[in-house]
């Protein structure tokens, strides 16, 4: 997965993240295979990275000791070269995700794939905690560990 970062300018992982409370190079998205590590991660220069979609516990948690700091997941991302990503804080049910997915692309698509952006992921976000909010029995910690970082 490192190398094929290489060759896409989308991506978009549907897995568990771990967080590392005190060595953030250490937070890793968990791959049938193994850990695929923030280290690793922001190791890379990825030239047409446009955006990344980590839906994902924890991808854009800090650090216990140093909150301020972005030294998680979707950080990583960026570093590399995604100049726009969407993430999580917390823990997200799978239903949650799934829905803020559905009508994240749903929006992002809604021209075609040719008219891709990724400076409307944002927008797309928004949408779709939206969505997601109208469901009286979605209380906030369902839909605030959403967020979108860059562009």
């Amino acid at each position: 997965v490192l190398d094929a970062l290489d060759s896409y300018s989308w991506v978009h992982f549907a897995c568990h993240g771990s967080h590392h409370p005190t060595l953030g190079m250490k937070n890793a998205l968990e791959l049938y295979d193994g850990p695929l590590e923030l280290g690793d991660i922001a190791s890379k220069r990825l030239s047409s990275a446009r955006f990344a979609f980590l839906s994902a516990c924890h991808a854009a948690a800090g650090l216990k000791d140093v909150p301020g700091e972005a030294m998680h997941l979707a950080a990583g991302l960026q570093f590399a070269g995604f100049p726009s990503v969407i993430a999580t804080m917390w823990s997200i049910s799978d239903d949650d995700a799934a829905t803020v997915v559905e009508h994240t692309y749903k929006y992002l698509f809604r021209n075609g794939l040719q008219a891709l952006d990724p400076s409307e992921a944002a927008t797309a976000l928004n949408r779709a905690i939206l969505h997601l909010r109208e469901d009286p029995g979605v209380t906030v910690d369902r839909w605030a560990p959403f967020i979108h970082f860059g562009i």
